[in-house]
């Protein structure tokens, strides 16, 4: 900015000459530091000081803190100032010589900086010549440079106060490169409070503290500090503030330093770590590792390599740990070269090229033939062109034929014998396929067991691939990691070592004797790790051995549970203790941190790092530096100003910490050997936080955020804002203001993350489960809301929500304005609300946009999942509401089961079951022909089916097209439209985009468009006004083809209207397709908008308006006369569809129907069986039994649906090979009506769903199967009176004013299916129809003995039952002590202890690493009696490791074991010496190595048709092997003597200990003496020696030289 006057230049200070050097002498300059300050400052309004406050006319008092830094004026004398200028802003204008103040500034500063910097050099010239002189002058004849002494730190600072003070001067200032002229700028803000005098109520005037933010400028460079790239000025700036600077006024109570001494420091801090971190960054390593950007877009990437090989193994078998093979596969190519390349930048080679191309790799392979044919003939023998030295040729095949004719004749050659049941070597994928079926697995070889016997394209083995990746992991004990580097024993002396604790023990056996041993130091191993309890471990008397190559997958495996690990060595048996565990505190709460990359070298001066980012400096001096900046003062933001005052004790400590710490010497950090070409501030400072919560039921709640990344390493500055007085200080210092264990003090300032990911899980048993909010519901409540805002609301709908929101705030004790107006508001609206019925009774009401559903996950130890959300995809209210009443209807709820083999079984709330599989098992052999590609036909795949809770089964192809199949026989289908083709087709190319490298997603893809256009082709040839028979038999677009069990076609689709224009069609095809979803439903499901029946809901259709009603003024003859003469008559209008096919209405008019031809039938009984065959030319074959009364329908793709009569009702199966087998039972016929769907899946869980409904008393009942399928039947009222009287008590319910929307669902058999799942290991999951779950493990469930109902009514009141409400998107427990536990959707935890004095206070910040922050009360708390369940590890020197086991986890290994039927139990069988007090259990369990199905149930056809039955093929298994060794148990008195015996030899140890310490000190002191004594002649020799000396002098100077 322009000055407004000119003003006369100031000279600027020159330098002086440069003190020249002698040639011979070389003097370095010193380092100089230039730091550029800005100084903002305001005027505040204090108190008097408290001598004149008692005045009457004690007013406010204007103090400005510059006023008290007088000591930094110029040629100051005072101790740390004579190299600091302060500048005002009217001085600038003098150097401005007419242009911009930050011209003028710059001059100033260059000036000055020139000036000093020459004047240190001078003196360091000066001092040089002086000190060095002749010594000097040698050393630089020498070569050598005289040392100069000074680092260089806080030279010159140059502070600026008052100017820029506006954004513009911000401008101004970086356009003149002010930012780059100094080492350093730092921008200093001195906040404070002011106080106002504003007038009151009453006539007066009241006095007000007000915080003055900071200015504008100043707030846009921090804005431009904090989202600055690397390299730019800006990433450099400093920007800081000093709090409470109004306190510097004179007369002030409180005790602060001088402020001068406080400024000095705080720029001298800034530019220390600015100086620093200069100095850190040019110590980086050179090189960087730089990560290049993607040029292409991620789906042109070549993804081969990957596809092929997950392609090439079935679904049931991918893990973590195949993809990371595949993608390791993928990359190594992609590094190579050897992929494809992207075809948009591909060249087509030309004929010549080909042609060499294939010459030269024929010669190749020639070459390669001939001397691979001589190796194996001659072997080392074979001539060869070249020597290569890394090519070694063993034997030879002639070598090989005479060494077996030699073994032949001398008879000295064995077969290797293999004795069954024995383990192989790992790898035991390389097996030959002879040799599976002898197969025995550890069953802590969970990758071989999962992938034994597959390979991968070339041959490879599955297993042997994965060891490989599993071989780069680091773990405790694998290769002797964490054992000490140094073992001072041998094995013979700790042999010996072992054998003195013996004889103290004689009657104990060895084997017992050394494991008490290590039972001792396992509870010396947790008391260290949790000094709270003391551990007693008597009762793990179980222990399971583990393999030296199995041990990875073990502790991998037991890592999932995110245990904290302690280790220990033991010397006298060298083995490494491993304590994986969990703490139960007092409060049953832990925090804790850990730290990566850049946050591990903050205030390490030793801690080594060896890849980190870059940082820029904000952010490196507050999370790398070690000396932060203070954390700014925390005020609670409200509508009246700021509230929550910090107090005086925390302020002072500030205050203290950052006078002291602005001194403390600075010393960077090591530097990281390897460095990224990246930005810290978006990829590092990686940290993870846990807070652990820890019920009394066994289970363990985690909540984990994951940060990265900084968002603001600028600490937030000062804002405008009335400050309140605080509720309650802490005066006297004795409250706990944190909930760490030792209080700081110091503050520090702790950025933001920039990514933050929060992750709550509920672990328990073999079951981890969680809650997440359902982000489809989101978006479903987001849209509403965007058309509830376009629409205009109505004045009475406002008053109503004004009126709800305000008696909402009335009943939580929440009011507008001030105490005074709260105390007085609850009694004049009280009785306002009481007569306000309305709101007052409807209280079951719920809104849609403030409904939160949750989606429950659940994941099984077996890698099985299970999700459980709302269906709100099923509308229970009516389009349009915003709210309903839970009274009259309920949202349904959606139970989704994932097996290991990727299929999925889903359970809807109309108790509906769908199936769906991953379409890599479902693709046909490709090379079909086109005119297969239609919908219907072979490569028309099966994405899915669903049954109904009747036994009627709905499968979904790819292409769109539904199947129907009933019970009966009778079947129906539906080919979609081109449009609707050419939508799906769309749909799927958009999802396998998404799905990027997702091989069956583009398949799917590629496959629809093939039958897109084929179904494209056939309809092109079929004229619109006359369709051909075959297309009529084959289904038209848009039309239900049906036929019958009796073998009745015919087709039925949707009546059209016709249009009014002449000479349209309306029966052409487009006009025959439907222009809804309703289209999919059949007969009378499809809804009527224009029918004219008598169907309940159907519309009139309204009048035409362009018809002419008789004039009343004109008689009607003549109105008929002039019609006649002046209309013409109308044209004949066009065949309808109706029409040309020749059909009927039904349904009320609402559909069409028109025969076709019947199905040609083959109708066969068998005489001796009795039973009865139809097949048809659809492929359907339906066997009727006589005596059951049942009959099997066998579709063409096999599947069977029985259907079998009974007293109480019908049940029909519907089952398939690959397929989860479906049972319907439909008791219509019972006492009580109730059906129930049973689903059998492949890995032997189960789910059983039972249709509900709501009743009159909003409970939730199981639904009428008689009613509804006498309703569907048509029977009369006087049948079905029950469902009658309770269909009008709905009716009549649904007129009450409070319920104001109906259920869509009304006339559906089942609005709110319950389902109960359970797992093969036992672990149930029921869904009560309404988004209540309940999660209840498979011990808990043992211990109980039973799973039904009652027994589930009953555990829950044991405080071990985990209750999902996916309605409101969260899930509690209530422990056995009270405890109350809540995990919500939104990954927040929340808990309330049943003995605490209170639970509200803030989470820590967990800003010390590994370090445990406990509950603020935990002094006071009682300690859980029991802590989680820890796993205990042994691994010896070899390699091998045991697990130590309580007598519970040996029980449940053992009940999963009895349930399966392919599994053998050996127990309690005696071991041999020297283990001969112990038993072994051993668990034989075979497992197929193929994926497993549900078994298809035999059927018993007749001999007519049966045919030759092939032998079903034999699967392959392997055996599953585990094994517990029980050691004996261990009494109190024999603990007792152990203790006992244990202390005597341990204090004979240490005895012995000080024996041997002693022993040879005898013969040290002896050689000390005689050493002394030699000393002593020694030295006598020497006096006599020089006592000779001057004789000999006297006798040489008389004899001369």
């Amino acid at each position: 900015m322009a000055p407004k006057a000119k003003t006369p230049a100031v000279a600027l200070p020159v330098e002086d000459p440069l003190v020249e050097l002698p040639e011979h002498l070389e003097v370095p300059d010193p380092s100089f530091t230039f730091v550029l300050g800005h100084l903002v400052s305001h005027v505040f309004c204090v108190e008097p000081p408290l001598e004149a406050a008692d005045a009457d006319d004690a007013a406010l008092q204007d103090f400005d803190p510059l006023d008290s830094l007088s000591k930094f004026h110029e040629g100051g004398e005072t101790l740390n100032t004579s190299s600091i200028l302060l500048l005002q802003r009217d001085e600038l204008e003098a150097f401005a010589e007419g242009g911009t103040l930050a011209a003028g500034l710059r001059r100033k500063a260059e000036a000055e900086a020139a000036c000093r910097k020459r004047k240190k050099v001078n003196e360091a010239r000066q001092r040089a010549l002086e000190e060095l002189g002749e010594a000097a002058e040698a050393e630089a004849e020498s070569g050598k440079a005289a040392k100069v002494d000074g680092d260089g730190r806080d030279d010159f600072t140059l502070i600026v106060s008052g100017y820029p003070s506006t954004p513009e001067e911000l401008a101004e200032v970086e356009a003149a490169g002010l930012f780059e002229v100094a080492d350093a700028w730092v921008s200093l803000h001195l906040s404070g409070e002011t106080c106002i005098d504003e007038p009151d109520d009453i006539g007066g005037t009241k006095r007000i503290t007000r915080v003055i933010g900071a200015p504008g400028a100043l707030t846009a460079l921090r804005e431009k500090v904090v989202t600055s790239e690397a390299g730019s000025p800006y990433a450099t700036t400093i920007v800081t503030e000093l709090y409470n600077c109004h306190e510097w006024a004179p007369g002030r109570p409180t005790e602060v330093l001088d402020p001068s001494e406080l400024v000095v420091a705080a720029f001298a801090s800034a530019a220390q770590h600015r100086i620093t971190y200069k100095e850190w960054i040019e110590s980086l390593p050179e090189d960087r590792i730089v990560i290049p950007d993607l040029e292409t877009e991620p789906t042109s990437l070549d993804t081969s390599v990957y596809e092929r090989l997950v392609e090439s193994t079935d679904p049931s078998r991918h893990d973590v740990s195949l993809m990371l093979y595949c993608l390791c596969e993928q990359v190594n190519q992609s590094l190579k070269g050897n992929v494809a390349e992207v075809p948009a930048q591909r060249k087509k080679p030309s004929a010549e090229q080909m042609n060499t191309l294939q010459k030269k790799e024929l010669a190749m392979i020639e070459k390669f033939l001939d001397n691979a044919s001589d190796i194996l003939l001659f072997g080392q023998d074979a001539p060869r062109e070249f020597e290569d030295k890394n090519f070694e040729v063993v034997g030879s095949l002639m070598a090989m034929v005479e060494q077996e004719e030699k073994e032949a004749e001398n008879g000295s050659k064995e077969e290797a014998q293999h004795v069954p049941g024995m383990a192989p070597e790992p790898g035991l994928g390389s097996s030959p396929p002879e040799d599976l079926e002898e197969i025995v697995i550890p069953h802590h070889d969970r990758m071989s067991c999962r992938h034994v016997g597959h390979h991968l394209p070339g041959g490879k083995s599955v297993a042997l691939e994965i060891e490989e990746i599993l071989s780069h992991l680091n773990a405790p004990g694998i290769d002797r990691q964490n054992f000490p580097r140094k073992i001072s024993m041998t094995a013979a002396e700790r042999s010996a070592h072992r054998n003195r604790i013996y004889k103290y023990m004689p009657s104990m056996p060895v084997v017992e004797l050394e494991r008490l041993l290590l039972m001792r130091e396992f509870q010396e191993l947790l008391h260290q790790a949790q000094p709270e309890r003391q551990w007693n471990l008597k009762d793990w008397i179980f222990q399971e051995k583990i393999p030296a190559s199995l041990l990875c997958q073990t502790l991998l495996d037991a890592s999932c549970r995110d245990y904290f690990v302690d280790m220990k060595y033991m010397e006298r048996q060298d083995c490494l203790l491993v304590a994986m565990h969990h703490r139960a505190l007092p409060g049953r709460v832990l925090w804790h941190s850990w730290e990566g990359d850049l946050l591990t070298l903050a205030g390490s001066e030793t801690q080594e790092l060896k890849l980190c980012p870059i940082p820029t400096f904000n952010d490196w001096w507050q999370l790398v530096s070690g000396q932060p900046s203070p954390a700014p003062p925390v005020y609670a933001e409200t509508e009246e100003g700021f509230t929550t005052l910090p107090s005086s004790k925390k302020a002072k400590k500030r205050k203290e910490s950052k006078g002291s710490h602005a001194h403390d010497p600075l010393k960077a950090p090591k530097c990281p050997k390897q460095v990224l070409d990246l930005d810290a501030r978006e990829v590092g400072y990686c940290k993870a936080i846990e807070k652990i919560l820890v019920p009394s039921d066994r289970s363990i709640i985690l909540r984990t955020a994951y940060q990265r990344g900084v968002q603001n390493c600028v600490p937030e500055l000062s804002r405008d804002g009335q400050v309140l007085k605080p509720v309650a200080d802490d005066e006297d210092g004795d409250g706990d203001d944190s909930a760490e264990e030792e209080a700081d003090d110091f503050d520090p300032f702790v950025p933001l993350p920039r990514k933050e990911l929060h992750s709550v899980r509920v672990i328990k048993d073999n079951l981890t489960f969680g809650m997440v909010s359902d982000a489809a519901w989101l978006d479903t409540v987001e849209a509403m809301r965007g058309r509830v805002s376009v629409e205009e609301p109505t004045p009475p709908e406002e008053d109503e929500d004004a009126k709800r929101a305000e008696a909402l705030r009335a009943a939580q004790g929440i009011a507008d304005g001030d105490g005074e107006a709260e105390a007085e508001e609850p009694a004049e609206e009280a009785p306002h609300e009481e007569d306000e019925g309305e709101q007052a009774v409807n209280v079951t009401e719920r809104y849609l946009q403030e409904s939160r559903f949750g989606c429950l996950w659940l994941v099984f130890k077996d890698g099985t999942r299970c999700t459980v959300r709302m269906h709100h995809e099923r509308l229970w209210y009516t389009p349009g509401d915003t709210s309903w009443d839970v009274s009259s209807s309920r949202p349904g709820v959606q139970v989704t089961y994932t097996p290991p083999s990727g299929a999925v079984v889903q359970a809807f709330s109309d108790a509906s079951i769908r199936q769906s599989w991953p379409p890599q098992r479902l693709f046909p052999p490709a090379g079909r022909e086109a005119d297969e590609m239609l919908p219907g036909q072979a490569q028309d795949i099966e994405l899915a089916r669903l049954v109904t809770p009747f036994g009627v089964l709905v499968i979904e192809r790819l292409s769109g097209r539904k199947d129907v199949h009933h019970p009966s026989g009778t079947r129906a289908w539906r080919n979609p439209t081109i449009e609707e083709l050419q939508e799906r087709s769309e749909h799927f190319k958009e999802l396998a985009k998404k799905k990027g490298c997702d091989v069956a997603a583009r398949a799917c893809a590629e496959r629809l468009a093939e039958i897109c256009a084929a179904w494209e082709a056939n309809q092109g040839e079929e004229d619109d006004m006359d369709p051909s028979e075959q297309n009529k038999y084959f289904g038209m677009p848009g039309h239900w083809r049906v036929t019958t069990c009796s073998g009745r076609r015919f087709g039925r689709t949707l009546k059209v209207e016709e249009v009014a224009e002449p000479g349209t069609a309306t029966g052409s095809r487009t006009g025959s397709q439907r222009p809804s979803a309703d289209a999919d439903r059949v007969s009378k499901d499809v809804p009527s908008s224009h029918g004219t029946g008598s169907r309940p809901g159907s519309k009139i259709p309204s009048k035409d308006i362009s018809s002419k009603e008789p004039s009343k003024d004109v008689p009607a003859e003549a109105e008929d006369d002039e019609d006649l003469e002046s209309e013409p008559e109308p044209p004949e209008p066009p065949p309808s569809l109706q029409d040309i096919l020749e059909a009927v209405l039904v349904d009320e008019g609402s559909n069409i129907e028109y025969e076709l031809d019947p199905v040609p039938m083959l109708v066969q009984r068998d005489p001796h069986t009795g039973i009865t065959s139809t097949s048809n030319e659809e492929g359907m074959l339906i066997l009727a039994y006589p005596e059951e009364e049942s009959n099997v329908c066998i579709l063409p793709d096999g599947t069977r649906v029985s259907q079998t009569e009974d007293a109480e009702g019908t049940e029909v199966v519907v089952e398939k090979e690959g397929a989860a087998r479906v049972t319907c039972h439909v008791k219509d016929k019972a006492y009580v009506p109730h059906s129930m769907v049973k689903v059998e899946i492949e890995d032997g869980a189960t789910m059983e769903v039972v249709p509900r409904r709501l009743n009159l008393k909003a409970e939730l009942v199981a639904a009428d199967p008689q009613a509804f399928l006498a309703k569907l039947r048509g029977e009369p009222e006087e049948d079905i009176s029950p469902a009658l009287e309770i269909a009008q008590q709905q009716n009549a319910m649904s007129q009450h004013e409070f319920c104001r929307n109906s259920d869509p669902r009304e006339d559906s058999y089942s609005t709110n299916a319950s389902v109960i799942l359970r797992h093969v290991e036992g672990t149930l999951v029921h869904s009560k129809g309404a988004g209540e779950v309940e999660v209840v493990s498979g011990r808990d469930i043992a211990a109980i003995g039973s799973d039904n109902e009652k027994a589930l009514k009953t555990l829950q009141d044991k405080g071990c039952v985990y209750l999902a409400q996916v309605d409101y998107d969260r899930i509690y427990l209530r422990d056995d002590d009270g405890n109350h536990f809540e995990v919500k959707g939104d990954q927040s935890l929340d808990f309330k202890l049943s003995v605490s004095m209170g639970d509200d206070f803030a989470s820590p910040r967990c800003v010390v690493p590994q370090k445990p922050f406990k509950h603020p009360d935990a002094s006071f708390l009682p300690l859980p009696e029991e802590a989680p369940q820890p796993r205990l590890f042994v691994v010896w020197g070899d390699g091998e490791a045991e697990e130590l086991l309580l007598r519970r986890d040996y029980e449940e290994a053992m009940r999963l074991a009895r349930k399966d039927p392919n599994t053998l139990v050996v127990e309690g069988e005696r071991m041999a010496w020297p283990m001969s007090c112990c038993k072994s259990h051993s668990i034989h369990r075979i497992m197929h190595m193929d994926p497993v199905t549900v078994p298809v149930r035999p059927l018993e056809l007749p001999p007519g048709i049966c045919g030759t039955v092939e032998q079903p093929e034999m699967k392959r298994t392997f055996t599953q092997f585990r094994q517990f060794i029980e050691y004996p148990e261990i009494s109190d008195q024999k603990l007792k003597e152990w203790e006992s015996a244990y202390e005597v030899y341990r204090q004979q140890e240490e005895e012995q200990r000080l024996l041997q310490n002693t022993l040879g000190e005898g013969l040290k002191n002896a050689r000390r003496s005689m050493n002394a004594t030699l000393q002593v002649e020694q030295l006598a020799k020497l006096s006599q020696a020089a006592a000779s000396e001057p004789e000999a002098s006297e006798q040489a100077r008389d004899g001369g030289a």
